[in-house]
């Protein structure tokens, strides 16, 4: 793995936009949100290029990522959103230069596949979390809780997370951590891209998919094993779709307890991780350990720029 270094309080921040096309005005919020904690903000040019559902060309997208991990006055990067297109660019991607060049990516949802593909592909670490055109421009009360979360992730480094949890005997599991949407990482599946998750903790969530295909990315992952050799399993928040395609649905516990069925470790479910305003914000791809009591509570531990 490669160390990171922190984000500096009044460091670079280059904002891209990997997937799909942000709205101008809630970027234009994002942008005032990071200049008004005293960062040096740069905008990509896909921030503002549009594709069909895509911030610009395939090639601009990738060329603009690398360009910015290259560029040594630039601290961190910040995915914009999410939407679709971070897979499209994979192919492209220069991997030793992220080995050469590692700074802190920032990204959620369909960013997963940019996140997980350069773990696999380059060692590189990341935080799954807030972004500019999404988080950032909420006033809530919820997200400025989730607020204080992030920024104690990537200005220090830390996470110390309990969350309400309840089992008879106190069970500690140390692993690497992966986390993501589900149906991104599903479609990374046989893919070079997909990382090798023997004996690691993941964290999945998803928004909007019918219950019938969330059980088919689930069934597809117990199919391939990747449940077996996983340490645990947290899930987070599922947001449902609108409108279902069946008039019978079971309900979502019992899609996972019939989908995950060769999980060896334990099997944690509703942590406030997904499209959500107070979600948080995890590390991929760096050890972690996880503290499951009997006192109700469970606890993440880890330091992402110390491991």
């Amino acid at each position: 793995m490669i160390e990171l270094r922190p984000l500096p309080k009044n460091g670079r921040i280059a904002i891209t936009s990997p997937a799909t096309k942000p709205h101008a005005n809630k970027l234009k919020q994002g942008i005032s949100y990071l200049e008004n904690r005293g960062f040096d903000v740069v905008v990509g040019d896909t921030c503002y290029a549009e594709e069909h559902y895509l911030a610009g060309s395939d090639a601009m997208r990738a060329d603009e990522l690398m360009r910015f991990f290259e560029d040594d006055s630039i601290d961190a990067v910040f995915c914009s959103r999410g939407g679709f297109g971070s897979m499209r660019i994979l192919s492209m991607l220069d991997f030793y230069l992220f080995r050469e060049k590692p700074k802190l990516l920032v990204g959620f949802s369909d960013i997963t596949a940019l996140q997980w593909a350069l773990y696999t592909e380059a060692g590189l670490p990341s935080v799954s979390g807030m972004m500019p055109a999404v988080d950032f421009c909420d006033s809530s009360e919820e997200s400025k809780q989730a607020e204080e979360q992030f920024w104690r992730l990537v200005l220090d480094g830390k996470l110390d997370l309990e969350i309400p949890h309840q089992q008879d005997e106190e069970q500690v599991i140390e692993a690497s951590f992966l986390a993501g949407t589900l149906s991104v990482a599903t479609k990374l599946m046989g893919s070079h891209y997909f990382p090798n998750i023997k004996d690691h903790l993941m964290l999945l969530e998803d928004v909007g998919e019918h219950k019938h295909k969330l059980e088919g990315y689930l069934y597809k992952m117990e199919m391939a094993g990747v449940f077996q050799q996983l340490k645990g399993l947290l899930l987070g928040n599922f947001t449902p779709s609108e409108h279902e395609e069946y008039p019978i649905l079971p309900t979502e516990d019992e899609v996972i307890h019939r989908s995950v069925k060769t999980l060896r470790g334990p099997l944690i479910k509703n942590l406030p991780y997904g499209h959500i305003p107070n979600k948080i914000s995890v590390p991929i791809g760096i050890p972690l350990s996880l503290t499951l009591g009997a006192t109700s509570r469970l606890s993440l531990e880890t330091s992402l720029f110390d491991f």
